[in-house]
């Protein structure tokens, strides 16, 4: 049961207020035992001390019934808060247990998790370092073919100059009537040696004209063509040196029989495609299976990749009288300047980038594009 805090309190204070009457009635029977009296007023004064011991006692056995009443009280109140704070310390005990195990719990997760992440870093950090030994790689081959072209040029000046002198010397030989018949032959075979030497001469059909690529992509694209055959391959049209005309594009590529298409977009990316046929302005689509288009660079780091058509698609090329070249059902479509691409949709995709493959958006601007036709050697 429990009892009103204002209860107990009545009670305290009750008992304080009865035990100073107390202290007063005892200070005035004190007082009148020391007094002295007749007869009369010394029994009407015992009458009355008497009656105020009474009253005294009966007052005193009051504060002793609510004495022990309050001790009772305070009593079951100390048991109960004894009991309230063994329940406490043992929810808290338990809370405490929960969340040790808890915290214990969430530790291993973080080093799981931690551990699943050093491993990943890990990974990622060899995938960055076989990617950089490959990159290192193709640098030098870069650079080794750079040195070979080098040599080459040098060697091809120096087999010109001497053809140049033995030319000389044969237009002399020639003009003097009195030069032995055995010299001008012997001059004629080291001539037929030089000329020789020189056909051979590896990346001859390379045509270093172009201002978006370099001789690496000339012989890709070569080989994509025909790796058994080689060509040189000749610019017939730039369309920054023309404004960008349709109509200068057709007077200088159409009838000229296969080219390649080179564009560079003003995001960066070069791509193209192969017209195994010759332009016209017959505003048709046409073309063969030999047709593809390429990319070269992208904003994916795919390396160069040719893409096929799809055979059961006859839309190879496309060209009309007022559109520049154009590859597929608007694989590539190029109007003026602008340009447009839907890839994949003629040309199949086999890296898996949609239309973010060749430009990151549909339309694009164009930086310049270049058409060369393509001969065989």
């Amino acid at each position: 049961m429990q009892i009103p805090s204002n209860y107990i309190d009545g009670i305290i204070n009750d008992n304080a207020r009865l035990q100073r009457e107390n202290t007063e009635l005892q200070r005035e029977i004190l007082k009148y035992k020391n007094a002295g009296c007749s007869n009369k007023d010394h029994i009407s004064l015992l009458s009355e001390i008497e009656n105020k011991d009474k009253k005294l006692e009966k007052r005193d056995r009051i504060i002793n019934n609510r004495m022990g009443l309050i001790v009772t009280l305070y009593s079951g109140k100390i048991d109960q808060i004894d009991e309230l704070k063994q329940e406490i310390n043992k929810l808290l005990m338990e809370r405490m247990d929960t969340l040790v195990e808890e915290n214990n719990r969430l530790k291993s997760d973080l080093d799981k998790k931690n551990q699943i992440m050093n491993e990943n870093l890990q990974s990622l950090y060899c995938s960055l370092l076989e990617e950089h030994s490959k990159l290192k790689s193709k640098l030098e081959t870069i650079t080794s073919f750079d040195e070979e072209l080098k040599s080459l040029k040098s060697k091809n000046k120096k087999m010109k100059k001497k053809k140049e002198s033995l030319e000389t010397k044969y237009a002399l030989l020639i003009s003097n009537h009195d030069e032995k018949e055995k010299e001008i032959q012997e001059i004629k075979e080291k001539l037929s040696v030089y000329e020789k030497a020189e056909s051979k001469t590896p990346f001859k059909n390379i045509v270093l004209e172009s201002k978006i690529i370099d001789y690496i992509s000339f012989k890709t694209i070569n080989d994509w063509i025909d790796n058994s055959k080689n060509y040189s391959f000749k610019i017939i049209y730039r369309a920054s040196n023309n404004r960008f005309s349709t109509q200068s594009f057709h007077s200088a590529c159409d009838g000229k029989g296969s080219t390649i298409t080179l564009i560079e977009a003003t995001d960066g990316c070069v791509f193209g495609g192969y017209n195994s046929q010759f332009w016209n302005s017959n505003g048709k689509w046409y073309g063969d299976n030999k047709c593809f288009i390429f990319t070269l660079v992208n904003k994916h780091g795919i390396k160069p990749t040719k893409y096929l058509p799809d055979p059961t698609k006859k839309c190879y090329v496309y060209c009309g009288s007022s559109t520049g070249p154009s590859f597929g059902f608007e694989d590539i479509n190029i109007l003026g300047q602008k340009g447009n691409q839907s890839f994949p949709c003629t040309y199949i995709d086999t890296t898996g980038k949609g239309i973010s493959t060749l430009t990151p958006s549909k339309e694009f601007i164009i930086k310049d594009y270049e058409v060369y036709q393509c001969l065989e050697d």
